[in-house]
C-alpha cells in the first residue's frame, strides 16, 4: 500500500494484521516503516503519479462518504473527482508487486507468494507499455441499492486461482468500497461486481462524485 493512501487513514501509525511477517499477530506500525521500498529511484519516480492517482480516490471516497479527515473537524467539499482508471488499475499492480517483494502474502499451502508467480505481462501493464486486456482488469462491488458502512482503512487480500492456485489478482477496500484487479480470471459472471466502473455517486446533489476515465 503506497504511503499517500495510508496518510489518509493516520497520520503517523496504522494498525496492521494479516501480513504474513505477522504471523498471525496485529502490530502497530509508523507508516515511514510499513512502506516497502522495492524500485529503483528511476522506476519509484516513474510511478510516483499513481500513487497520486490512488490518493485522489481514496480520499473521494472517504470524504464524499461522509468520513473526516484524522487532522479536522469538517471534511472538505470535493464535488468532482476525475482519476485515470487505467492507472488505478496499474497502482493496484503497484500493490501487488510490492506486497510479494516485500514477503507479505502466502499461497494457499502457506508458502511464501514468489515474484515468478505473478504473469510477466503485468510487469508491462504496471509500466503502461500496454493496457490490462478485457474483462481482466478493475472491477467494483456494488449494487444501486446497497448500503456502504463506512470504515477508516484499506485492507488488501491476494486471489488465487480457482484451478492452478496461482495468484490471479487482489481484491482490496477502501474506507469501505470494495475493488478487485483480475489477472487471469475475470469476474463477469460473478453477482453483485461491475467491470470498470465510471462513476460513483454518493447520494446527494451535496456530495461528490468519483469519476474514472477509461480513455486509452
Amino acid at each position: 500500500m503506497s504511503k499517500g493512501v495510508l496518510k489518509e487513514i493516520a497520520d503517523d501509525m496504522v494498525h496492521v494484521e494479516g501480513m504474513a511477517w505477522l504471523n498471525g499477530a496485529a502490530k502497530k506500525i509508523p507508516i515511514k516503516n510499513f512502506v516497502a521500498k522495492v524500485l529503483c529511484k528511476r522506476h519509484n519516480e516513474m510511478l510516483s503519479p499513481l500513487d497520486v492517482v490512488a490518493a485522489n480516490c481514496f480520499r473521494s471516497l472517504k470524504y464524499n462518504a461522509g468520513g473526516t479527515p484524522p487532522s479536522a473537524s469538517k471534511p472538505p467539499k470535493l464535488p468532482l473527482t476525475v482519476v485515470s482508471g487505467h492507472d488505478f488499475e496499474r497502482w493496484m499492480i503497484k500493490c501487488i508487486i510490492g506486497a510479494v517483494a516485500g514477503k507479505a502474502i502466502r499461497n494457499l499451502d502457506g508458502s511464501l507468494v514468489d515474484l515468478s508467480s505473478i504473469p510477466p505481462e503485468c510487469f508491462d501493464w504496471m509500466l503502461g507499455d500496454t493496457l490490462i486486456p478485457e474483462p481482466l482488469g478493475a472491477y467494483m462491488e456494488g449494487r444501486l441499492d446497497q448500503l456502504i458502512k463506512i470504515l477508516n482503512q484499506a485492507a488488501f487480500a491476494p486471489v488465487f486461482d480457482d484451478k492452478t492456485g496461482s495468484l490471479a489478482g487482489c481484491l482490496m477496500k477502501l474506507y469501505g468500497f470494495t475493488y478487485a484487479l483480475a489477472l487471469s480470471q475475470p469476474f463477469a459472471n460473478v453477482d453483485g461486481w461491475n467491470y470498470r466502473m465510471t462513476k460513483v455517486n454518493f447520494g446527494t446533489p451535496s456530495r461528490g462524485q468519483l469519476l474514472m476515465s477509461w480513455i486509452a
